[in-house]
């Protein structure tokens, strides 16, 4: 089992090197972050932050960051990534529900790809709201349950062992009533990637043209949400 549990994470880690995962954490990324307006030397969590891709990138920019996950496995690759580099990143073993943290004590929290995986979405998103500073913002990135990508998952789920079996996918007006219901102010995001989930030179060639097209015709169909919310001052 543990050895499953390894090779889960390094494949996990690895997909982000593959052509269509690197567009993907391109994309998202600029989305993310776009909406995050890091300041150098603000204070940010990266909520189930997996192997620390967005947790070194917030650290680039200039946040001291700190990456907190419930997988041993997956904080071992995040933690060998932190002792390769000077950036200003730590990781840590922590139930995203219940955070080792003191009350407004953040600038920023990301939650990527991690609310649809915790039986507990609401009790997570208290608990950021809890961390951060008056005025400090939340930025979520979700699949989003009405796009291709989702049905795709959702798919791999049912026949065969997957991470996505028993995931939960929002749409954006869902996580915007969670994001109101934990205190935040209703929050202003976009969807992105509108190729198939295909790493294939066709997919890689024409990413651009299926943005234009998803983004003029279905717009908030895209496989990527991003949400930003705020803690009032």
């Amino acid at each position: 089992m543990l050895k499953l549990i390894n090779d889960r994470a390094k494949r996990y880690d690895e997909w982000y090197e593959t052509g269509i995962g690197k567009l993907c954490l391109l994309m998202e990324s600029k989305a993310i972050f776009n909406l995050a307006g890091i300041k150098p030397g603000e204070t940010a969590l990266d909520l189930g932050c997996g192997t620390g891709v967005f947790s070194m990138e917030a650290a680039r920019r200039g946040a001291k960051t700190v990456g907190a996950d419930s997988s041993p496995a997956m904080l071992a690759i995040a933690g060998s990534k932190a002792e390769n580099s000077e950036l200003p990143v730590s990781f840590l073993r922590a139930d995203v529900e219940r955070l080792p943290f003191s009350s407004q004590s953040l600038d920023l929290v990301l939650a990527v790809t991690v609310l649809c995986f915790i039986g507990q979405p609401d009790a997570a998103l208290r608990e950021a709201f809890r961390v951060l500073k008056p005025g400090g913002r939340l930025v979520i990135g979700e699949l989003n349950r009405k796009s291709y990508w989702a049905w795709l998952r959702r798919m791999k789920g049912w026949f065969k062992a997957s991470r996505y079996r028993h995931a939960r996918f929002f749409s954006l007006s869902e996580l915007n009533a969670l994001l109101q219901q934990a205190g935040f102010n209703p929050g202003r995001g976009e969807s992105l990637i509108f190729f198939p989930p295909l790493n294939s030179n066709f997919t890689l060639n024409h990413s651009e043209r299926f943005e234009a097209i998803g983004t003029r015709f279905l717009p908030g169909g895209g496989a990527f949400m991003v949400v930003r919310a705020d803690k009032a001052c």
